[in-house]
């Protein structure tokens, strides 16, 4: 497997998997920075398996309400050779840092698709996340509400449910190194 990234200037490549996007893919960043606000721009081509080559494009704006607290919009569209239209997903979030170790996320989400036109869902949920033993070891704890549709056809359902997340972070600055 071989990735090839573009990031700010650099050429990077290394083997890995990019979470549900296949073993190939190109990535160009762009962030700016301000005294209060931060954008990050960012556009992946991929190649998968039986969908063929795609483009994965974000745009996130983060503005600082304080040292502890900051609103975060993030956006994404993704389509590939396979798909009928895009697929897209806009979410706002509210995210407070409780403590050194520990941060709560408070979101609502809207995602839907161009072809068929259709909003496939909507909700809301709650984060707790929080470093956990090691510096670089975190766990997550998500519940969520939805509304979604499948289907045009179909009517919306309501659904509950709860994510829990481990990550480990790699790289400089986690005390990894």
């Amino acid at each position: 497997m071989l990735i090839l990234a573009i990031q700010a200037a650099p050429l990077c490549a290394g083997e890995s998997e990019s979470a549900g996007k296949g073993p190939n893919w190109v990535d160009s960043r762009h962030q700016q920075f301000s005294n209060s606000a931060d954008r990050l721009a960012s556009e992946e081509l991929f190649w998968i398996g039986g969908d063929g080559f795609g483009t994965l494009t974000r745009g996130d704006l983060d503005h600082s309400l304080d040292d502890k607290t900051l609103l975060r919009w993030a956006n994404k569209v993704e389509c590939s050779e396979e798909s009928n239209g895009a697929e897209w997903n806009t979410r706002v979030a509210w995210v407070k840092r409780l403590g050194k170790q520990s941060a709560l996320s408070l979101f609502s989400f809207v995602r839907g698709e161009t072809d068929p036109e259709i909003l496939q869902s909507r909700g809301f949920s709650v984060t707790y996340r929080r470093q956990h033993l090691r510096d670089w070891l975190y766990y997550e704890i998500e519940p969520r509400y939805s509304w979604r549709k499948r289907r045009p056809e179909v009517e919306r359902e309501g659904v509950a449910s709860v994510k829990l997340r481990l990550e480990i972070t790699f790289g400089s600055g986690n005390g990894a190194d």
